[in-house]
């Protein structure tokens, strides 16, 4: 019961905090010809003279997302745990935004034609589809929220593969990248999606990680181990979600992973790889981890290139290894894209 009353006291200060700049500002400029002499020099006084609007609007978000426990901006979802999602992400998971058929089969067709292409240079184009965090994260949305759809997006692309000619089973779905990790994992190693952020975090690259290897050396414990990894912390202010909702209090803690150095690790060797991400993926942990596998002959970072020019620009030694194209995607909840 006292937390209403403590929120309505920090509301009252915010008032107040917000008014007395205000009055001085007026104060300085006691005519309206005084403040508007031009547009742009009203925006430049008021700038000037009114400095304290960036804490103002920072401490009324604080208010309102601590005090009053809701979101200050409506296209941020508050989740348990202090987890923030998407608007837009959420209402297409929730409500089944699927592909339409035109959209489908566009995509089928854009990674058959990139498996053709590639095959033609004797390489192997392996599409890697990573869940997003809402759907990795279904059980942090708030309470009350039913949202377990039957059918998504990455199901639809993972059925439509299998019955590619050209594709088939050569692709990686991982639906999932939480549900195998125990509470006394996540409690020393943290969340596989950063709270305030849509990234993945180094456990979450670390899981990819160990999925493409199971897969590529059909060996379950061909990885190196989460338990080799040197663990360190940090805190940070907050990610991209967090900036939206002017919060300026939001830390989050972050475990950073790294390879131990001068460590020799027996592992399973795979083929020559290159490597093509979603721009908005991170891969500070997943290129030294297959690097111990594997020679990374190149990185790319998608949309910024085109996937098909990418394969177009490769070369390949008649005598060299087979290599790998290794295309990790993480499938909008939204429109056709890659």
């Amino acid at each position: 019961m006292k937390k209403p009353f403590f929120s309505y006291i920090f509301l009252t200060l915010w008032i107040v905090f917000l008014f007395i700049p205000a009055t001085g500002f007026f104060f300085f400029y006691k005519t309206e010809s005084d403040i508007f002499q031009s547009r742009s020099n009203f925006e430049s006084s008021f700038n000037k003279n009114y400095s304290t609007r960036e804490q103002a609007i920072k401490l009324y978000s604080d208010i309102i997302y601590h005090g009053f426990n809701t979101i200050p901006f409506p296209q941020v979802v508050r989740g348990d745990d202090d987890f923030l999602f998407s608007k837009a992400s959420v209402q297409a998971h929730c409500h089944e935004k699927l592909y339409t058929q035109q959209e489908l089969s566009r995509l089928i067709k854009t990674l058959t034609s990139n498996a053709k292409k590639a095959e033609l240079k004797s390489l192997t184009y392996i599409p890697i589809f990573i869940p997003s965090k809402v759907m990795n994260y279904q059980d942090k949305l708030p309470k009350g929220l039913d949202c377990y759809p039957t059918e998504t997006r990455l199901s639809q692309a993972s059925i439509s593969l299998l019955e590619s000619k050209n594709i088939q089973h050569n692709f990686i779905a991982i639906d999932n990248l939480y549900s195998n990790i125990t509470d006394e994992y996540l409690a020393l190693h943290g969340p596989t999606f950063y709270r305030t952020d849509h990234h993945l975090t180094n456990s979450g690259e670390w899981l990819l990680y160990q999925n493409i290897i199971s897969y590529l050396t059909k060996e379950s414990t061909a990885h190196i181990p989460f338990s080799d990894l040197k663990v360190s912390k940090i805190r940070f202010q907050g990610g991209s979600l967090a900036r939206l909702l002017n919060l300026s209090n939001l830390n989050e803690e972050s475990i950073i992973l790294s390879i131990p150095k001068k460590k020799d690790y027996s592992l399973s060797k795979i083929l020559p790889v290159s490597l093509v991400y979603n721009s908005d993926i991170k891969r500070n942990l997943l290129e030294p981890l297959i690097a111990q596998h594997a020679q990374i002959v190149n990185n790319f970072e998608q949309p910024q290139l085109n996937i098909q020019n990418i394969i177009a620009d490769m070369t390949h030694k008649p005598h060299a290894e087979k290599q790998l194209i290794l295309h990790v995607i993480r499938l909008r909840e939204s429109g056709y894209n890659l």
